[in-house]
């Protein structure tokens, strides 16, 4: 929701496929691995992974890779024996930054506030993927780092260093992949964790993994399963209003194409939400239903509908139960666990219409979300979002975005915590090499009833130098 940083989008390896890249000729793996071993390995990838490779020029530094890809993918394990023989190409696509920006209020404290002021910063911003392919899998590797020397707000943490692994194997009928996301930031990039601080910012660290299967059933339609687990931690979290909690969900999704312009997918799955020790957790048991659709060359419409059945445990002392003890009577506390439930609908609807020089899109959804506020959260989002590729260097971009924050079963002292951001952007492609990005916003934040409102202007200008597609 800030603009303060034009961090890239955090909600992104394939162990020896994720990325797209470019395929070439590649021996036969029977006779790199033998039948044996790489039956092993495509049964027993794990994937927490790393996007490495690199050509097989010779035994010996097919051996060496082989060994890399194993130790990088460790996550990865079943490669080790045949990961360089499987490989193709070695690729990276870099690019690095310098930026200067200037926020009037970061946190976001409501008006008048004594110590609401603004921050300016200088940064340095760096994207350097790697990117392994062959005919049938992937592997990318992505860190993005930012390092700024920060004034005013001394509070004000907004540097981050992400690594994204996403490894992707195909056959004929059958897709695997596989990703771990490794994200150190802080509160600031999380309008709703910013708003729990009151003036502060914290260390944050986002743990992610996923594995995903997809099986072609006939040539209109497949079927998914995922499973996903992310943990979040921050650097401080006692008395500070958030709580350190996991997420795990799994998934089974059924598509369908009912015509050139149909797609049609139905979801099933469980999700629970835990704090560390388990002594509060959420269970989600959700279904859903999604239909895509090409209603002509400009319009395009996605709307889908759900429904979510939601379970609170909690566990607490009270006081007290009286016993008799060797020394005479004693209070001690008792255990006590609460459980709650409740149902509830969730939707997501989205309008795209292109034109020749522009495209808008149009999206509104309700959806549950795992927080660090506690609980499982229904989260409502609104936007609109205008691009518009003004010349062959030019780009301009436009987008008005609401959310709401409510709870789900009411068992927070939350009530209704509300976020609405303006962003304008303009992107100069100065040379081949050379980019100059733009970014402006005005956000507003309102947590409680009568409480007063609070808002900033962002503003940040970064001189981007790309360095295009280098083989390694």
């Amino acid at each position: 929701m800030h603009s303060y940083d034009s961090t890239p989008n955090r909600n992104g390896a394939v162990l020896c496929n994720q990325i797209a890249t470019p395929r070439g000729q590649l021996p036969d793996p029977r006779q790199a691995c033998g039948a044996e071993e790489l039956a092993f390995a495509k049964l027993f990838s794990v994937r927490f992974f790393s996007r490495f490779g690199a050509p097989a020029a010779n035994a010996r530094r097919r051996c060496a890779i082989g060994r890399w890809c194993a130790y990088a993918a460790a996550w990865g394990l079943s490669l080790a024996p045949c990961g360089a023989a499987l490989g193709d190409t070695l690729s990276s696509e870099s690019s690095i930054g310098l930026q200067s920006a200037y926020n009037s209020n970061p946190f976001l404290e409501p008006s008048g506030a004594l110590n609401a002021r603004g921050a300016e910063s200088v940064a340095v911003l760096a994207n350097l993927p790697a990117t392994y392919t062959s005919d049938t899998q992937s592997l990318d590797l992505v860190p993005r780092v930012r390092f700024a020397k920060t004034r005013g707000v001394e509070a004000l943490l907004s540097d981050y260093q992400y690594l994204d692994a996403l490894w992707h194997l195909s056959s004929e009928r059958n897709t695997f992949s596989a990703s771990a996301d490794w994200h150190r930031d802080s509160t600031f990039y999380n309008a709703f964790e910013n708003a729990a601080l009151f003036g502060r910012s914290l260390r944050r660290l986002e743990e992610i993994a996923n594995l995903d299967w997809k099986r072609d059933l006939s040539e209109r339609s497949d079927l998914h399963a995922s499973v996903s687990w992310d943990k979040v931690a921050y650097s401080q979290s006692a008395a500070t209003g958030l709580q350190n909690f996991s997420y795990s969900q799994g998934t089974v999704q059924y598509e369908r194409i009912l015509s050139a312009r149909l797609l049609w997918t139905n979801t099933v799955g469980i999700g629970r939400y835990q704090v560390p020790g388990g002594s509060d957790r959420n269970d989600n048991r959700f279904a859903q239903s999604a239909l895509k659709a090409a209603l002509s060359e400009q319009w395009a419409m996605t709307a889908q509908a759900g429904y979510s059945y939601l379970t609170a445990h909690e566990q607490g002392y009270i006081c007290c139960e009286i016993l008799l003890g060797p020394n005479g009577l004693y209070l001690q506390p008792v255990l006590v666990a609460q459980s709650a439930s409740r149902g509830a609908a969730n939707y997501a609807l989205s309008f795209e219409r292109k034109g020749e020089r522009w495209v808008v899109d149009l999206a509104a959804s309700r959806a549950l979300q795992p927080s660090g506020l506690g609980a499982l959260l229904t989260q409502d989002d609104v936007s609109l979002t205008a691009s518009i590729p003004w010349t062959e260097r030019w780009t301009l971009t436009a987008k008005l975005h609401g959310a709401q924050l409510t709870e789900s079963i009411h068992q927070l002292a939350l009530i209704h915590e509300r976020f609405a951001d303006f962003d304008l952007g303009a992107n100069w492609l100065w040379t081949e090499h050379w980019s100059i990005n733009l970014q402006g916003s005005y956000n507003l934040q309102h947590l409680t009833t009568g409480a007063p409102t609070g808002s900033g202007v962002g503003v940040n200008l970064t001189l981007f130098r790309q360095f295009g597609r280098i083989a390694l």
